[in-house]
């Protein structure tokens, strides 16, 4: 490390993890990766939540490496979490690791398969697949996500790929979209669409060849529906609502989907008469 605030280069080098010593000079005194930050302590390093960095040890449960897994799963409400990239990693906790090997651990259970990725574009060993070559590979039930037009595909990633629903540094290529953007906040890679984005792909392609209903509502009543969705679909799933069922109409991350397809045009207040 050069710092002389951990444990020994030999002791590290010991261990033989090229992708773990790097993430460690990078990451390994406060640096945040996603929601976790590490920071050196005499017998290795301690994770934490980056909420709790300044908190003392003795307010915060010691988990071991393999624990973090479990404790992963659920957020604060109890709720599963199915996208464990989610920004709702529970606080409260604490863990030390020695080796490479418990570091291994430890991050992939907060952050399944994000230690690789990151490896991975860092020495230029994998890169980022698009979209398109994603979706083109669906067959079965998700077969009709092979066919969704762009703007449907912006959609869905302006819905799911943001700071409030996912951390990671969107990195897979959509059609009109700079990648990296809107969801280009994390330093954990994202290098293909995960399984929210696939389902959200395909309501938003049931939803495109859906039949339509007709409702006759004013500018000032679209507004306000608006206005009640975007409010809802800031909040975690109620209770019972599964966060990955997006067929369910509560779910926030379908409402989302709902706000993109109707397009920012749609609550403008009609014109008037004498317009």
């Amino acid at each position: 490390m050069g710092r002389g605030t951990g444990p020994s280069m030999g002791l590290m080098n010991d261990l033989g993890s090229k992708a773990c010593e790097a993430w460690l000079s990078e990451h390994g005194e406060g640096l945040p990766w996603g929601q976790v930050v590490a920071h050196p302590c005499p017998n290795g390093w301690e994770l934490r939540h980056v909420a709790d960095a300044g908190r003392d040890a003795a307010g915060l449960q010691a988990l071991p490496p393999g624990a973090l897994r479990e404790w992963a799963d659920t957020a604060d409400d109890g709720l599963f979490r199915p996208l464990k990239s989610a920004p709702t990693l529970r606080r409260g906790w604490r863990c030390l690791v020695s080796s490479h090997d418990d570091l291994e651990l430890a991050l992939g259970g907060v952050y399944p398969g994000g230690l690789g990725d990151w490896w991975a574009v860092r020495t230029g060993q994998g890169g980022p697949t698009s979209f398109r070559e994603f979706m083109g590979r669906q067959t079965g039930v998700y077969r009709g996500v092979r066919g969704l037009a762009d703007e449907a595909a912006r959609a869905v990633v302006r819905a799911c790929c943001h700071a409030g629903s996912c951390i990671k540094d969107r990195r897979w290529a959509v059609e009109g979209m700079v990648d990296g953007e809107p969801g280009g906040h994390g330093s954990i890679p994202c290098l293909e669409p995960c399984a929210l984005v696939l389902e959200a792909a395909r309501t938003m392609a049931r939803m495109a060849s859906a039949e339509r209903t007709s409702v006759a509502l004013s500018g000032e009543d679209l507004a306000v529906l608006r206005a009640a969705l975007e409010r809802a679909s800031a909040l975690r799933p109620p209770p019972g609502t599964r966060e990955a069922e997006l067929s369910a109409p509560d779910n926030p991350r379908r409402m989302k989907l709902l706000l993109e397809w109707l397009g920012p045009e749609w609550a403008r207040p009609a014109a008037s008469p004498q317009e």
